[in-house]
């Protein structure tokens, strides 16, 4: 692989669709203004980066001075910048959102089973004079939960935690270890499309991973909605009372491709979400669920 010397990121880089990719994962990676990975996404999560910076900022607002500790976890946290496939630009990962935001979190706990994308992260945040804690490992493996739980104290302490897998790998009894006895908001990713790609070939462990055994089995035209009904249950049964969804669809044909969940514990965490995803990254009033 060939080395780069890091460069500081620049405040607002210039797009670059012909970015050259990162040697050796040039399908994962491209190599960003400040010469580290930046991974490769699609338009449509330009919509989740606002949601999640949207959420983190009002969150932090709110609750300054009403905890002793305002910590944020992300259990897949990529390289801390991404390239927007097609437009070419160059935008802030949810690590990177959760460190700048202000009023700071007091303590942070980011995991990736990638080690690309951690190495880059700690090299990130270090530019930046952050000092995070950083796992690289499998967010499902019960040490690397105990590990994240271990870095985040637990008395008088509001969690947020962002859940956003690449693709069908997020397990109920990942939410439940890691929540438990904690007060924590979750930002989830519900790949609703991955679980219909795995319901029509068939692949019923993927989505047994995601839901659990007893996931609906119910007509394909009402399946969608029903995986969504058994999910707000199942969050129920982990204690998250209040949950609230926008479905996200693709820029071009508008297909729906996930759910970006909020659950919480507290009503005023579905409130606030509600509040602050009224409207779209592009600024009018969003036409999802």
């Amino acid at each position: 692989m060939a080395e780069f010397a890091y460069s500081p990121f620049p405040t607002d880089p210039e797009p670059d669709p012909n970015a050259q990719r990162w040697p050796g994962r040039e399908n994962d990676f491209v190599v960003a203004p400040d010469l580290l990975p930046a991974r490769i996404v699609k338009a449509h999560n330009v919509h989740k980066k606002f949601y999640i910076e949207s959420y983190t900022g009002i969150v932090a607002k709110a609750m300054k001075g009403k905890w002793s500790n305002l910590a944020y976890i992300d259990n897949y946290c990529g390289p801390g910048v991404c390239w927007v496939e097609g437009s070419g630009e160059f935008v802030t990962g949810s690590p990177l959102i959760a460190m700048e935001t202000q009023p700071a979190f007091s303590h942070f706990a980011f995991v990736d089973k990638d080690s690309v994308c951690v190495d880059a992260l700690r090299n990130r945040a270090a530019a930046r004079g952050y000092s995070p804690q950083i796992m690289c490992g499998d967010s499902n493996d019960p040490a690397v939960i105990d590990w994240i739980r271990s870095s985040i104290p637990r008395q008088h302490t509001l969690a947020l935690a962002l859940l956003d897998p690449q693709g069908c790998t997020l397990e109920p009894a990942t939410i439940e270890s890691l929540a438990r006895d904690r007060r924590m908001d979750l930002m989830i990713n519900l790949p609703v499309q991955g679980l219909v790609r795995n319901l029509g070939a068939g692949n019923f462990a993927a989505i047994e991973r995601v839901l659990g055994p007893n996931y609906p089995t119910c007509p394909p035209n009402e399946w969608r909605l029903a995986v969504r009904e058994h999910y707000k249950d199942l969050l129920r049964g982990l204690g998250y009372e209040y949950s609230s969804s926008k479905e996200v669809r693709a820029e071009g044909n508008r297909t729906p491709i996930y759910d970006f969940i909020l659950a919480s514990k507290h009503k005023l965490g579905k409130k606030l979400f509600d509040g602050v995803t009224k409207n779209t990254v592009h600024g009018q009033m969003s036409i999802f669920g």
